[in-house]
């Protein structure tokens, strides 16, 4: 059966118990304390070593290409927060594998101490799925089919025409990806670094901008955070079997994804909020497996 409207709603408290469950179990602490302690240390380090070498040099920089004085209150504000946002580069490269990894480990743990083992999806649900992502294939394949054909019947103006509408339609695209609808399960890295570029930008330059921001932003962080109970469940991780799976749930995922965006975006606390956001989706899959609810309802 599927969840109910107050499962739905409650999305937004598994972050939070998150928290506490990270906290209170001892099990799950012991895994993540040497952790938060070298990247801590690390942090420390490399913010110490990038403002000793570079904060003279960015303040003179800014101050060159703005045109400010070299004693600007604002140019030794975008200095720092530059250096130090340069200085989590490094830290990221070091520790992204790591912090994956230990994710991992928290949720099967954290499962193992709620009691749930995640049952594969019925057949029948897997042969719904399928043919659901089999519909999707041939509307791509039937429009893709009518744009060839427009293109070989169409004249030098028209082949040049659709060249051009073309180019902005993928500008467009990737504009819209990056500002309006992320795609987990499609978008790499670059892309996604880009956007979170782009959101401390705007955040920062218009702060009530955030809320909008952190909701853009809900459903793809639940993903991320699901796609381990996704590989349990047996949903393919093509990126059509995804989307769809997603787009049955977007309310579960948006209501838990936008409390865990918030909490994963505080400065100097997103790492450990990024380990019990984990532990929050452990629980919220907990609970979806005691409902026993579809993970793909049959249309």
């Amino acid at each position: 059966m599927p969840l109910t409207t107050a499962g739905l709603i409650s999305g937004w408290t598994y972050p939070l118990r998150g928290v506490v469950h990270l906290t209170k179990a001892p099990e799950l602490r012991n895994k993540v304390s040497r952790f938060l302690f070298s990247i801590t240390a690390t942090s420390a380090a490399t913010s110490a070593a990038w403002l000793w070498f570079f904060y003279t040099r960015h303040v003179r920089l800014i101050s060159q290409v703005f045109g400010m004085a070299g004693g600007s209150l604002l140019a030794h504000f975008a200095a720092g927060v530059l250096v130090l946002a340069e200085s989590t580069l490094p830290v990221y490269v070091l520790f992204s594998r790591q912090f994956e990894q230990l994710q991992g480990q928290l949720f099967d743990a954290t499962l193992q101490l709620q009691g749930i083992t995640i049952s594969p999806m019925q057949p029948r649900d897997r042969e719904a799925l399928a043919a659901a992502v089999g519909k999707v294939v041939q509307q791509r394949a039937a429009e893709k089919a009518a744009a060839d054909e427009a293109w070989r019947k169409g004249g030098l103006a028209s082949k040049a025409t659709q060249l051009l509408l073309g180019g902005v339609t993928d500008v467009s695209s990737l504009a819209t990806q990056l500002l309006l609808k992320p795609e987990p399960y499609r978008e790499g890295l670059l892309v996604r670094q880009a956007r979170k570029l782009v959101t401390v930008a705007a955040g920062t330059l218009v702060p009530p901008l955030l809320p909008l921001l952190a909701l853009r932003d809900s459903g793809a962080v639940a993903v991320r955070l699901l796609s381990k109970y996704w590989d349990r469940k047996g949903v393919p991780r093509d990126a059509d079997s995804r989307a769809i799976v997603a787009k049955q749930h977007s309310g579960e995922l948006r209501s838990f994804g936008l409390v865990a965006g918030g909490l994963g975006s505080l400065p100097l606390l997103n790492w450990v909020l990024g380990l019990s956001n984990m532990v929050g989706a452990a629980l919220l899959v907990a609970d979806m497996e005691k409902k026993q609810g579809a993970l793909f309802v049959r249309q």
